[in-house]
C-alpha cells in the first residue's frame, strides 16, 4: 500500500505560487487525511481549508503588488516585503515557518475543533492515511469508502485559484 510508505502530509497537499503573482495552485487528494502529532485525526476537508489559508495570504501579496503597480507608492512595496519577511521567518517552534503556524492557528485549528477533529501543534509527527471520504476523519479501513454525492468533489483534484 502506497500510503504506508508516506510519512509526510505535504506529499499529498500543497499550495504553490510565486509571491505577488495572480495565480496559485493547490494540489489536493480528497481521500487523504492525517493523524496529528497530538494523536487525533483530521479530514481531507480540514486540510483543504488549511491550504486555502495559504492561498489567502498569497492573495494579500498580490493585492499589495497591484496597489504598488497602480500608484508607485513605495509603502505598498514595503508592506508586501514586510508580509513576506514576517511569514517566511522561522520563529514558530515546531513549524516550518511563521506562515505555517499562522495558517494552523487561524484556519485549521478552529475548523478542526468545530468539526470535533484532532488538532496539531507542530508540522512534525503527522502521518497521512486514507479516509473513508472527504468530509470524515474515519479511516477507510474502519468504515470503507463513503460515496460522495455526484459532482461534489472528485477524488484528487487540482484547484487553481485566480485572484
Amino acid at each position: 500500500d502506497q500510503l504506508k510508505d508516506q510519512q509526510n502530509f505535504s506529499d499529498f497537499i500543497t499550495t504553490g505560487g510565486l509571491v505577488g503573482e495572480p495565480h496559485a495552485s493547490t494540489g489536493y487528494n480528497d481521500m487523504i487525511g492525517f493523524e496529528t502529532n497530538t494523536g487525533g485525526r483530521q479530514s481531507p476537508a480540514t486540510t483543504l481549508l488549511h491550504e486555502g489559508g495559504h492561498a489567502k495570504i498569497a492573495l494579500e501579496y498580490y493585492k499589495l503588488r497591484q496597489k504598488y503597480e497602480e500608484t508607485k507608492d513605495e509603502r505598498y512595496l514595503d508592506q508586501m516585503m514586510e508580509l513576506s519577511y514576517k511569514m517566511s521567518a522561522r520563529e514558530s517552534p515546531g513549524f516550518l515557518d511563521n506562515e505555517e503556524q499562522f495558517v494552523n492557528s487561524n484556519y485549521e485549528t478552529p475548523h478542526a475543533q468545530r468539526m470535533g477533529e484532532g488538532i496539531r501543534t507542530s508540522d512534525h509527527g503527522n502521518r497521512a492515511y486514507q479516509t473513508a471520504g472527504p468530509f470524515t476523519s474515519q479511516p477507510a479501513s474502519v468504515v470503507g469508502p463513503i460515496q460522495n454525492p455526484p459532482g461534489v468533489i472528485p477524488p484528487s483534484v487540482w484547484l487553481r485559484i485566480n485572484r
